[in-house]
């Protein structure tokens, strides 16, 4: 017997692989930032952490500049990135980046489906702002989260 799919069922299983293709498609981007920023790189670097496990780790960059990009398209595929990124708290309501000015660093499961980000101010601010912010994708996990930027300690902010 054939499986079949209701048409809600297959809405939902589309948006879920969207969805998954919008935050790819977010840390690649991060990721691209932090390698085309030789600022934040050294700052890296300086604190001990090296290319191959800014690589390997997929770290990035939020420089600011992902808003503005998807804020001048006006294509459904730009609305629905922009939508599916509010959705999930990585853009706030007034339309800033939630890791805006940090360094970030995804988290994966063992299904290679992205569960977390760490994000880590670069420069100290001066008004009051959390310095380290952990986006969660679920609300409960059944294992331990370990970043290596906050293993590194604090000292890579400056």
């Amino acid at each position: 017997m054939l499986d079949t799919l209701h048409i809600d069922e297959y809405e939902e299983m589309l948006a879920r692989e969207q969805e998954e293709d919008d935050l790819d498609g977010l840390i690649n981007y991060y990721h691209k930032q932090l390698l085309n920023n030789p600022v934040a790189l050294k700052s890296l670097i300086t604190t001990g952490l090296s290319e191959r496990l800014m690589f390997r780790h997929q770290i990035g960059y939020c420089d600011r500049s992902l808003n503005s990009l998807i804020q001048n398209s006006i294509s459904i595929d730009g609305d629905a990135f922009r939508g599916c990124l509010r959705r999930l708290e990585l853009i706030k309501p007034t339309g800033h980046e939630l890791f805006s000015g940090c360094i970030i660093e995804p988290y994966y499961d063992l299904n290679k489906r992205l569960i977390s980000i760490c994000g880590v101010k670069l420069n100290r601010i001066s008004r009051p702002a959390p310095e380290i912010i952990h986006w969660f994708r679920d609300k409960v996990f059944d294992m331990p989260l370990k970043f290596k930027l906050t293993q590194m300690g604090q000292s890579h902010v400056n």
